[in-house]
C-alpha cells in the first residue's frame, strides 16, 4: 500500500491486477459492509448515496487507480496525461481503460518513465 498513491515509475500487469484493482475492491467492499453494519446498528442513518466510509473508501480509492493507470501508461510508453481521456469519457473510458491497461504487456526494455518492473518469482518447491 506504501506506493498505491506514488504516480511516478512503471507498473506491470500482474502488480497491477493483484496489487491494485483486488485490493481496492476489497476496500470498497469492506467499507460497504461497515456502513452497513453501522446502520444496522444505529449509529449511522440511512443515506441514498451510501455511507460516509463507503465514500471516503471511493476517494481513496479512486486516487489510487488514477496512480495505478497512469504507471501502468507509462509501462506503455505513454504519458500519464492520458488518464484524464480514460477518467473523463463517462462510463466507457473506465471499462475501455481497465481492459487496455490490464491486457496489453508493457515495454520489455527500459524507456522514458525508467527500467522495465520487476516481479520476484517463487523458487519452485523440491517435492
Amino acid at each position: 500500500m506504501p506506493r498505491w498513491f506514488v504516480f511516478s515509475g512503471r507498473l506491470s500487469r500482474r502488480r497491477f491486477w493483484l496489487g491494485y484493482l483486488l485490493p481496492l475492491v476489497a476496500l470498497l467492499l469492506a467499507a460497504s459492509l461497515f456502513d452497513e453494519a453501522l446502520l444496522a446498528a444505529g449509529i449511522a442513518v440511512p443515506d441514498e448515496d451510501g455511507g460516509i466510509v463507503t465514500a471516503l473508501s471511493g476517494l481513496v480509492s479512486l486516487v489510487a487507480m488514477a496512480a495505478a493507470f497512469v504507471k501502468r501508461l507509462h509501462d506503455l510508453d505513454c504519458n500519464g496525461g492520458w488518464v484524464f481521456l480514460i477518467f473523463g469519457v463517462p462510463a466507457a473510458g473506465p471499462v475501455l481503460g481497465l481492459l487496455l491497461l490490464g491486457l496489453l504487456p508493457g515495454s520489455a526494455t527500459e524507456n522514458r518513465f525508467g527500467p522495465a518492473p520487476r516481479f520476484r518469482r517463487r523458487a519452485s518447491r523440491p517435492r
